[in-house]
């Protein structure tokens, strides 16, 4: 009796721990999932950088070298009077006319985007800024 009644005590411990271990597991699975989830969503082959109207694949860059082509995207159809959009590259201060067409379209760039990239989306009549994206990523150090 004495033999049976240890064995059950050292039993015991072992038996808590591998259910402690089954609840930190599934909740370990969840938060991969969740984790997967995520950088599948975050993935730039996947989902793009979107802010506004306008969205840029890929969004993000793991390295600035080599450059990319991305593929720069606009849909300003649900916006009233506007007709046409014109896309820039570039800072306000040094804004480039990088694309123009309808108010739903897309282009791609050369290979020179790279993390820091900022797009700008217009209404061609106005004026008005409809959306700016900016590819993420480390900046490339001149």
């Amino acid at each position: 009796m004495k033999r049976i009644n240890s064995k059950l005590i050292a039993l015991i411990p072992a038996v808590l721990l591998l259910a402690a271990c089954h609840q930190q597991s599934g909740s370990n699975n969840n938060a991969a999932s969740t984790s997967a989830a995520a950088a599948a969503t975050a993935s730039p082959s996947v989902q793009p950088q979107q802010a506004s109207v306008i969205s840029v694949v890929p969004g993000s860059m793991a390295a600035c070298d080599p450059a990319a082509v991305a593929k720069v995207s606009w849909n300003a159809s649900g916006l009233a009077g506007v007709n046409s959009v014109q896309i820039y590259v570039g800072s306000a201060a040094d804004e480039k006319l990088f694309a123009a067409g309808g108010a739903v379209g897309s282009s791609s760039t050369g290979p020179w985007t790279r993390p820091g990239t900022t797009f700008t989306a217009k209404d061609a009549a106005s004026g008005k800024v409809l959306g700016t994206v900016t590819v993420q990523g480390p900046a490339c150090k001149p």
